[in-house]
C-alpha cells in the first residue's frame, strides 16, 4: 500500500486437503478458495476518495503435470463513511471463516523424534473436548518439508487426556527439528456421531525425548 496508511493483515488459509497421487501425497485444494486478510483503513483517508488494492498472485495447479501461474490483480474500491457489505459475498467469507485453523486456550502440543517416526501429541483443555466411545479421525498438515513422509497414513491413538498421532519420518529427513509445526483436524462426529464439531487448530509443538 506505499505510504498511504493503509495496511493489510498475512492471509489466513484454510485447512488444507491431503491429495493423493501415488505413491506421492501433498497438501492443496480441489475447490474454490477464499484466503481472507483484513486491509485497515487509515483515520486520515477521505471519504468520498477511492483506494486501489493490489496484489501479485502465483499458484500451482496440478492434475496429470503441474503448471506454475501468476498475475497482478487490481481493484478500487470507494472509501465511505461506514461499511456497506454485500451479504452473498459476507456469507461466502463466514463460511470460509469456519474453515480456518486457530489457535485456541488451553490446548497444548508436544512432539518427539525417532530414525523412523515422528510423534505429535494433542492435548485438549479437557476431556470433554475429544471425548468418545472410539478415536477420532485426525489429519495432521505440517508446514515444514523434509521431516515427515507425507504419503504415508498416521496412526492414531487415545493417549492418557490427549491423543497421539504417529507418522512415519520422511526418507530425507536431516537432523532434528526443535518445533513441529502446522495445523490439525480432529472429526469428532467420525467417532461420536450427530453434530459433533470438527476441531480445526494451529499446532506448535516443541520437540521432546522419545520415551
Amino acid at each position: 500500500f506505499g505510504d498511504n496508511g493503509f495496511t493489510a493483515e498475512p492471509l489466513r488459509w484454510p485447512m488444507p486437503e491431503r491429495i493423493e497421487a501415488p505413491p506421492l501425497a501433498s497438501y492443496g485444494y480441489e475447490r474454490e478458495v477464499h484466503l481472507l486478510g483484513a486491509v485497515h483503513v487509515p483515520s486520515s483517508a477521505r471519504v468520498g476518495s477511492t483506494a486501489k488494492l493490489e496484489a501479485t498472485l502465483t499458484w500451482v495447479v496440478c492434475a496429470e503435470e503441474c503448471m506454475v501461474g501468476d498475475v497482478d490483480v487490481a481493484l478500487t474500491v470507494p472509501v465511505a463513511s461506514r461499511t456497506i457489505a454485500d451479504e452473498a459475498v459476507a456469507r461466502v467469507f463466514e463460511a470460509e471463516t469456519a474453515r480456518i485453523p486457530a489457535r485456541r486456550d488451553g490446548w497444548t502440543f508436544r512432539a518427539a523424534v525417532d530414525s523412523a517416526n515422528v510423534l505429535l501429541h494433542v492435548y485438549p483443555p479437557d476431556e470433554a473436548a475429544i471425548a468418545s466411545k472410539r478415536t477420532p479421525r485426525v489429519q495432521f498438515f505440517i508446514d515444514s518439508a523434509g521431516v515427515i513422509d507425507h504419503a504415508a497414513q498416521s496412526r492414531v491413538r487415545t493417549v492418557p487426556v490427549g491423543l497421539e498421532l504417529r507418522t512415519g519420518r520422511s526418507e530425507y529427513a536431516a537432523g532434528t527439528p526443535s518445533v513441529i509445526t502446522g495445523v490439525i483436524a480432529i472429526d469428532t462426529a467420525a467417532s461420536a456421531g450427530g453434530d459433533a464439531p470438527r476441531i480445526l487448530l494451529e499446532v506448535d509443538a516443541p520437540v521432546v525425548a522419545m520415551e
